[in-house]
C-alpha cells in the first residue's frame, strides 16, 4: 500500500508550489525537501518500504496538480 503520509504531503507540496510559485520562487525546492523528509522518516521507522513512499509520492503529486487544475479556474 502506498504511504498516506507521503501522499498527503505530496499533494500539499505540489498544490501550494503552483498556487504561490509567483510570489516565493523557491517555495518548490522548500516543499521539496519537506516531502523528501517525511518520506525518509517512514522508511526510517520501518513503516514503510521505498516503493510506497515512492508510489505514494507520485499519487499525490497527480492528485495535487489536479485540484490545482480544478481550483485555477476560480483563483486570479
Amino acid at each position: 500500500f502506498v504511504s498516506s503520509h507521503a501522499s498527503n504531503f505530496a499533494g500539499l507540496a505540489v498544490l501550494f508550489t503552483q498556487l504561490l510559485k509567483f510570489e516565493y520562487r523557491k517555495i518548490g525546492w522548500i516543499l521539496a525537501i519537506w516531502v523528501g523528509l517525511i518520506g525518509y522518516s517512514r522508511i526510517y521507522i520501518g513503516v514503510h518500504y521505498p516503493a510506497d513512499v515512492i508510489g505514494g509520492i507520485i499519487f499525490g503529486s497527480i492528485v495535487g496538480w489536479l485540484v490545482y487544475k480544478g481550483v485555477s479556474k476560480f483563483i486570479d
